[in-house]
Parts: C-alpha cells; sequence; structure tokens
C-alpha cells in the first residue's frame, strides 16, 4: 500500500471542504426559502385581536378602549388637559385597555392591516 502524499492528502482536505461548503450554501438557501415561506404564511393569518372578535375578555377591553377614547375626545374638546382626565377621570384599568388600543392601532399600521 502506499503511503498518502502531502499533495494528495492536501487535495483530499481540499475535496472535503469544498463538499461541505456546497452543503452550507445549499443548507443556507433552503433555510431561507423556508423562512419566507413561513412568513408568508404568518401574514396571512388575522392579527390576534382580530381573531378574538367574538365576545372574548380582549374584544370586550377593546370595545371598552374604543368608548374611553371618544369620552377623552369629549373631555379634551371640553378644555381637559389629558393629565386631568389621566388623573381625575380613568382608573387603572381604563389606562390600562387605552394603552392596548394603542398597541393594537401601531401593530394595524406596521403590518399593513
Amino acid at each position: 500500500m502506499m503511503k498518502p502524499t502531502l499533495k494528495s492528502a492536501q487535495a483530499q482536505i481540499d475535496k472535503t471542504v469544498a463538499e461541505r461548503m456546497k452543503t452550507m450554501r445549499d443548507n443556507e438557501v433552503k433555510a431561507k426559502e423556508d423562512r419566507a415561506a413561513l412568513l408568508a404564511n404568518a401574514r396571512k393569518r388575522p392579527m390576534l385581536v382580530e381573531s378574538y372578535n367574538t365576545g372574548t375578555y380582549r374584544s370586550n377591553n377593546l370595545a371598552k378602549a374604543q368608548t374611553l377614547k371618544k369620552f377623552v375626545g369629549v373631555m379634551k374638546d371640553a378644555g381637559m388637559s389629558d393629565k386631568d382626565i389621566a388623573k381625575h377621570h380613568l382608573t387603572l384599568g381604563d389606562k390600562e385597555a387605552l394603552e392596548e388600543d394603542k398597541f393594537v392601532e401601531m401593530q394595524k399600521k406596521r403590518y399593513g392591516k
């Protein structure tokens, strides 16, 4: 049996490296395609808030938040400041409902819904 030479050993290493690099590139392309497919499927789904509009706790909170927004609008039109409205007329739960509504509106703008 022949002893492997330095050139033949280097050629074997180069071949192995080339194969593994090709495999890595193929895996990277496949991962990008899979990610794009997952994102496309995720965009097709309704937002969490929209899927809960069947009388659940979350949708009831959003209805309350919309009513509170109208109330705050009326108070602002009457000349009250945001600070006074929050301090004297809104409970902690009301403030949380308004914050959740703001978040939902930002998400809708962000994702184009």
